[in-house]
C-alpha cells in the first residue's frame, strides 16, 4: 500500500494494478454503505444485498483486470449499477402471475393484520381490473403488455402505437397506473368485506 490513500476512482484504478488487494480493500471501504442503502431503498427486502454487493464487485474487478477498460464514471456509480442489473434480472427469473410489472401490482401488504381470504378478495378484484383493460380494448393494456411483457423501449412502442414520442408514452402510462389503481380502490371500498 503507498503511503497516502487514493482520493480519486482514477488513482483507485491505477493502485488496483500494483496492489490489488489494496484497492479492492479501499473500494469496500468506500463503496459498500452507499450501496447498500442504494439497493435497500429502490428493491424490497428479503434478497441477501451483500451477496449481490459482492457480485457486482467481482464484475468491477473482472473489468479492471482488462488493460483497455476505461471507467465513464464513478467506481460507485459503476457497483450501483452493476447492482441494479442483478437484482433486475433475479426479479426478471422469478414466477409472476399475470404479465404486468410488479410496479403496477396492488400492494397488497398495506395493513398488518390481512387475512388469507381478504389476500384473495384483493388479489381477485387486481386480476378483474387487469381482464376489464384487455376486453375493453383499452390502450392501456396494450401500453402495459408492450412496457411490462415485451420489455420493449418506450421509442418503439411510440412509432408502434402512433405516439408522437417516447415522452407521450411515457404520460400515457403513468396515466394508465393512475386510472386502473383508482380501479382497484374503488372496487375495494365497494366491497365492505375488504375494508
Amino acid at each position: 500500500m503507498p503511503d497516502r490513500l487514493p482520493e480519486t476512482d482514477n488513482e483507485i484504478l491505477a493502485l488496483f494494478h500494483i496492489d490489488r488487494d489494496g484497492a479492492w480493500r479501499i473500494i469496500y471501504d468506500r463503496c459498500h454503505s452507499t450501496a447498500m442503502r442504494f439497493m435497500r431503498s429502490q428493491f424490497r427486502a428479503g434478497i441477501d444485498f451483500e451477496d449481490v454487493f459482492q457480485e457486482a464487485c467481482l464484475v468491477l474487478l473482472k473489468r479492471m483486470d482488462n488493460p483497455s477498460f476505461i471507467l465513464t464514471c464513478s467506481i460507485q456509480v459503476y457497483l450501483n449499477a452493476v447492482c441494479k442489473n442483478i437484482l433486475l434480472r433475479q426479479y426478471r427469473r422469478q414466477p409472476i402471475n399475470t404479465s404486468l410489472s410488479s410496479e403496477f401490482e396492488l400492494d397488497l401488504a398495506i395493513e398488518v393484520d390481512i387475512d388469507e381470504e381478504e389476500h384473495a378478495n384483493r388479489q381477485s378484484i387486481f386480476l378483474e381490473v387487469v381482464e376489464l383493460m384487455r376486453t375493453q380494448a383499452n390502450r392501456c393494456y396494450e401500453i402495459f403488455q408492450l412496457v411490462y411483457y415485451r420489455e420493449i423501449g418506450m421509442q418503439q412502442i411510440a412509432d408502434r402505437l402512433g405516439y408522437t414520442s417516447a415522452a407521450n408514452v411515457r404520460q400515457q402510462k403513468y396515466k394508465c397506473l393512475l386510472k386502473a389503481k383508482r380501479e382497484i380502490e374503488r372496487r375495494i371500498n365497494l366491497n365492505p368485506s375488504i375494508q
